[in-house]
């Protein structure tokens, strides 16, 4: 540990003045803009007959893309953590508990979300299969779609969810790839 500091001292040392600090990073204001961070719940489920699986959607009550259908989700409040905020917002748009949240992704793209620059953690998310769902908050409807179906409606989509959904499935759902290919 010693030899880390005297190495990292030793580093700045040789730096130009230009780029060593003066002050801690942390105790001066920000000047950088930052993203803002959110969190979306993928749900499947897969107890239906025909042996396909459903996807729990809500379809969005305000802009931008107000009717479009999206993963329940928002924004992560200052100082919560993402899974916990992913379960929240779970639970606020959709009246239903969610447990063990799974990383799927990460998306950032700058002009994703038309209101400012926002990065997205998905969280694949367990549920009560046979829960009942509600549309509350923000949120329109919630319920289920057959994930075929669904699949071939792009369109339908807000934000880059059907991306995610989509990239999601290839990657996992292999009995998909004809829901695509009658597009």
């Amino acid at each position: 540990m010693l030899r880390k500091i005297l190495r990292n001292r030793l580093v700045i040392s040789l730096l130009p003045k230009a780029f060593v600090p003066d002050t801690p990073a942390a105790a001066k204001p920000s000047s950088y803009k930052s993203p803002s961070l959110a969190v979306d719940a993928m749900v499947l489920r897969g107890h239906r007959a025909d042996s396909f699986h459903d996807v729990l959607l809500v379809t969005r009550k305000f802009a931008p893309f107000k009717s479009r259908l999206a993963f329940p989700g928002g924004f992560v409040d200052y100082g919560e953590d993402p899974e916990a905020a992913c379960i929240r917002e779970l639970l606020e748009e959709c009246n239903i508990r969610g447990r063990s949240p799974q990383l799927v992704g990460v998306a950032g793209k700058p002009g994703r979300d038309p209101r400012k620059h926002v990065v997205s953690i998905c969280y694949r998310v367990d549920v009560d299969p046979t829960a009942e769902v509600e549309g509350r908050d923000d949120a329109a409807e919630a319920q289920f779609y057959s994930l075929c179906k669904i699949l071939k409606s792009p369109g339908s989509f807000a934000f880059d969810h059907y991306q995610t959904l989509k990239s999601y499935v290839d990657k996992t759902f292999p009995q998909y790839v004809h829901c695509l290919s009658s597009m």
